[in-house]
Parts: structure tokens; sequence; C-alpha cells
């Protein structure tokens, strides 16, 4: 019997010691974190406007046109529009 408590009395506190808070700090200043801060402010864009090419520019405005050629599916579809 004080063995089954000794263990059932371990095993609680190993899952309270568990349940706190996480291990890992959410909030620490990662490489990722700063990259996409930059990417976010513009601090890291170019000064040289970016162009497309002739061809490629002809290239996606036809396949935008041609986008109009095909009906929209009709799983895209949404007539459920509720006003508020």
């Amino acid at each position: 019997m004080k063995n089954r408590l000794l263990i059932l009395s371990s095993l609680a506190f190993s899952c309270a010691v568990t349940a706190g808070e996480p291990s890992y700090d959410i909030s620490r200043d990662t490489a990722t974190t700063r990259a996409l801060d930059a990417q976010r402010s513009g601090e890291i864009a170019s000064d040289i406007p970016q162009k497309q090419n002739g061809a490629s520019r002809a290239l996606s405005y036809k396949r935008y046109t041609e986008s109009f050629d095909r009906p929209i599916p009709v799983s895209f579809i949404d007539t459920d529009f509720k006003t508020e």
C-alpha cells in the first residue's frame, strides 16, 4: 500500500511540474523574427524598381485574360452572404 501511495504521489507531482508554463520563450529574438520584421518594415527593400521584361509581362497578361475563358468553379461560389 505504501508503494502504491508513493508511486501515485510521485506521478501526481511530476504531472503538476510539467503542467506549468511552456519551457520555451515565444518572444525570443530569433533570426526568423528579425528577417520578417525587416521585410515587413521595408528596411531591406531594394531602391531599384522591379520590372518585368516585355515577354514575361505579355505572358502574364495572356494568362490573366485567358483565366476569364473558363467558368468559375461551383465550389468557389458562395451565395450564402449575410448582412449584419
